[in-house]
């Protein structure tokens, strides 16, 4: 009998091989990360504590243990990345400050090791340990702290020795967390998380057949709409100031205004449309960072805005497409930017703005007959889903198709946001898909 066997190899599940030159690998079940800003041991501590609570990681960052050799063997392949390790740069340089801190001190015991998941470091034979020749230095009481070298082997000490330091030494760290089974989603730009073609796996309506975003074609093209929505017609509030939280999500800046008081007009409508977020889609460069497309065509940010799901289960979603310009400012956007460059992860900020708070967005007073008006007048509709999880497939969708634009400076602020890591926020949209529904023009 023909015996078969068959080896299933799932990633990011990377074995030591692949270690080399990264700046994160999952080893096992922990995603370990390396840090390349010099910081003492204490606040490498709270940093990797910080690092374990994004994205629901479960609260369990902390500097990296290393029990085996081969995970030390991976993390040696890791520091070796060139720029890290370089002979010339770091031979002769003192112990003190080349290399990385690691999870493990005798701040409470001087000469008790022990790592930061509260087991006890191996000094002799018993376990696995990596100490350099004569270190400990157990005649030192300021070396409470252990340092992955980076170093060359002229100087005595071999890459990924470890030694003990003073723990006040400003030096790199490395960071290890949990992965966990319900890893959250990301965008393309985000290799920690479930990436767009792996959503389905997790979020079954993610692999429906009318999916968005889509590329539409030029409205010269379709036939009008029949359905009883026409163009929309503005916004109004029940206030005369509306209160939006603007967030950084880590994934997109979002806009949410109290609830229940801004409303969108749609023309041969008379229910009420209450806005439920704005959120903004940003590309690293020209050419990219919309979601939607016309004829192909991408635009370097879509500004969506989506309403509370109506009585009939459908949300109503609007996309706007923004532009760089060579000129000046867009002061429309003025409002909205300068509260930006402050929106650290997570952060929020409330501000007061008017009920035409939206209608400037997709303004350019600069711009010779650039209005509202002129942007809502020429829309393309379609059937399809959220763009993200749970790519929930009752989203009518009306795109404009003339662009407003936003000088470089200003795309400069809105790609200035960072996520995990300090990674750049942009390039936070989903790729196209299939297009398998029919668009019209709004009327």
């Amino acid at each position: 009998m023909l015996t078969t066997i068959c080896v299933l190899v799932i990633l990011p599940y990377l074995a030591r091989a692949d270690c080399h030159g990264k700046s994160y690998v999952v080893y096992k079940n922990k995603e370990v990360r390396l840090f390349n800003e010099k910081t003492t041991y204490n606040q490498a501590k709270v940093k990797c504590k910080k690092w374990g609570q994004l994205w629901k990681s479960g609260n369990t960052g902390r500097l990296v243990v290393v029990k085996e050799n081969e995970k030390q063997k991976c993390i040696e392949e890791m520091v070796s990345t060139p720029g890290n390790y370089d002979p010339t740069k770091w031979r002769g340089v003192s112990k003190a400050t080349a290399g990385y801190y690691i999870g493990a001190d005798d701040l409470e015991s001087n000469g008790n090791w022990m790592w930061s998941d509260n087991t006890a470091v191996s000094l002799g034979q018993n376990g696995y340990n990596n100490w350099g020749k004569h270190e400990p230095t157990f005649d030192s009481h300021t070396e409470n702290c252990i340092s992955l070298l980076i170093t060359d082997a002229s100087d005595h000490y071999d890459l990924g020795t470890w030694v003990d330091v003073e723990c006040h030494n400003r030096i790199y760290y490395i960071c290890e967390r949990e992965i966990f089974n319900s890893r959250l989603w990301t965008y393309n730009n985000n290799e920690h998380g479930l990436q767009p073609h792996d959503w389905h796996s997790k979020y079954r309506s993610c692999g429906g057949r009318f999916q968005s975003p889509i590329s539409l074609k030029f409205p010269s093209m379709l036939k009008k709409c029949n359905d009883f929505l026409g163009q929309v017609q503005g916004w109004s509030s029940a206030v005369s100031n509306v209160k939006l939280t603007i967030t950084n999500t880590g994934r997109f800046v979002q806009i949410v205004p109290q609830q229940n008081t801004w409303t969108t007009k749609f023309r041969g409508s008379s229910q009420l449309h209450y806005i439920s977020r704005i959120v903004l889609h940003v590309g690293s460069s020209n050419g990219i960072g919309s979601e939607h497309a016309i004829d192909a065509t991408k635009y370097e940010v879509e500004l969506q805005v989506f309403h509370k799901k109506a009585a009939n289960g459908r949300i109503h979603a609007l996309a706007f497409f923004l532009k760089a310009r060579t000129t000046s400012d867009n002061h429309e956007w003025d409002a909205l930017l300068q509260n930006l460059p402050s929106l650290k992860l997570g952060s929020k900020s409330v501000i007061t703005a008017p009920t035409s708070f939206l209608k400037n967005l997709i303004s350019d007073s600069s711009v010779r007959g650039f209005l509202a008006e002129y942007i809502l007048d020429l829309g393309v509709r379609y059937y399809g889903s959220l763009t993200f999880p749970p790519c929930s497939q009752n989203v009518i969708w009306t795109v404009h198709p003339r662009p407003i634009q936003l000088s470089l400076s200003q795309l400069r602020i809105l790609r200035s946001l960072r996520m995990e890591g300090d990674l750049e926020m942009t390039d936070n949209f989903r790729p196209l898909q299939p297009t398998n529904q029919e668009s019209c023009i709004v009327v």
